[in-house]
């Protein structure tokens, strides 16, 4: 593999999450039957299209999302609304209730998104997300469960010439059980137990070898330029296979990870935005990372020649990378900000909150929640987001993380 084909990967495997993605908001609206004229992915020029049914399916060439076109996105609106602007125009809300509207064939006012009741609304907004949620956890399980990784076990599988295990007769294929008296049930635990010892003090090393106990005198040195006590010894591996809870366990870190990342993400940009005048100053590596990033990182692991790194071994970190892709996905689109599919959900949950209140109050329902009123916010997001990928992109070919 070369690091052209790492991209190539990557690439796919964004488009298929994608098109999965826009799927898990086409099914459940045809199955509560909104009429949905397009599904894409990509945004910009169309790269070719073909009608399947009511739906025009096709790519366009701006490979950096997708969409389904649901007709009525936008209710009416109530009465007495703001309609003109000061210029005497249609203000851009009016605007886009009158383009909504105008989608809807005639006789087919029932089939409009926001005709639909609250709970069919919220499946088809937030079916997307779960399946990128679906798609990190299924990759996370096939890494982790089915191509498995390598543990280091107590055994030892070499010992280093000159080092004090040499010099007190530690033999390959010896497992360690303890250190100085105090039992030691994993590799870490050996590691641990020796590092905290006193370089050049004498200590017990109990190994089993053919299967006796045996206790050897061992003298640790410090670790070149540390304080760390070290006796040259390296673990034997075994290939592990995680557990479901050890996958759930992967999968709950992961998202604490990228929550942090997101609630921090004006920071992480303002961050990033001022590195870029700082060129003698090596970018952060837990900075934020845009899609030529993250082709790098794909690019890298590809071209990986490391010894003991081959194709299971990319497989399982590029299986990992597209995990962790379709969590901040998964993520990324809950934020409850219009366009993205948190911000409808919110809206449908507030018009939900408002019809109870009004009929405890013994008033009519006030009808679907008017969403085109928040399209000066709606821009403002999308040119935000436009703006961060930009940056990103031009930070991750100025300055790369890697």
């Amino acid at each position: 593999m070369d690091y052209l084909t790492g991209i190539i990967a990557l690439v796919l495997g964004l488009l298929v999450s994608i098109a999965l993605h826009e799927l898990g908001h086409l099914i459940p609206a045809k199955r509560f039957d909104i009429l949905c004229t397009q599904y894409f992915i990509g945004f910009g020029p169309k790269i070719f299209s073909r009608q399947i049914g009511e739906t025009e399916v096709g790519m366009k060439w701006v490979l950096l999302g997708g969409y389904v076109k649901m007709v009525g996105m936008y209710a009416p609106g109530h009465p007495g609304r703001r309609t003109i602007n000061r210029k005497g125009e249609l203000t851009a809300a009016e605007e886009a209730r009158l383009a909504s509207n105008e989608e809807i064939p005639p006789g087919q006012e029932h089939r409009a998104f926001y005709a639909k009741p609250i709970w069919q609304r919220l499946i088809v907004m937030v079916s997307g997300t779960l399946v990128n949620l679906a798609l990190s956890f299924l990759c996370v399980l096939v890494a982790l469960s089915a191509i498995g990784y390598e543990l280091p076990t107590r055994e030892v599988a070499t010992v280093s010439p000159n080092s004090p295990a040499a010099a007190a007769g530690v033999m390959p294929g010896d497992i360690i059980t303890g250190w100085n008296g105090k039992p030691a049930k994993t590799w870490d635990e050996v590691i641990s137990q020796v590092a905290v010892s006193q370089p050049g003090k004498p200590a017990t090393l109990t190994v089993r070898r053919d299967g006796k106990t045996q206790t050897i005198q061992v003298t640790p040195k410090a670790m070149d330029g540390q304080k760390r006590a070290v006796i040259g010894v390296i673990a034997a591996t075994e290939r592990h296979y995680a557990t479901w809870g050890e996958v759930t366990n992967y999968q709950w870190e992961t998202g604490k990870g990228t929550a942090k990342i997101l609630l921090a993400l004006p920071v992480k940009l303002w961050q990033t935005t001022i590195g870029l005048f700082q060129p003698n100053q090596p970018r952060d590596p837990n900075s934020l990372m845009g899609i030529v990033g993250m082709g790098q990182v794909a690019g890298s692991i590809a071209a990986s020649d490391s010894v003991g790194y081959g194709f299971l071994e990319k497989l399982r970190s590029f299986l990992l990378l597209f995990g962790s892709l379709n969590m901040t996905l998964f993520m990324f689109n809950l934020i409850p900000l219009m366009p993205l599919d948190g911000g409808q959900a919110v809206g449908a949950i507030y018009e939900g909150i408002r019809k109870w209140v009004r009929r405890a109050r013994g008033l009519d329902d006030g009808g679907p929640v008017d969403l085109a009123a928040m399209l000066p916010v709606t821009a403002t997001v999308v040119i935000a987001f436009i703006a961060m990928t930009v940056l990103l992109i031009v930070a991750d070919i100025l300055k790369p993380v890697l």
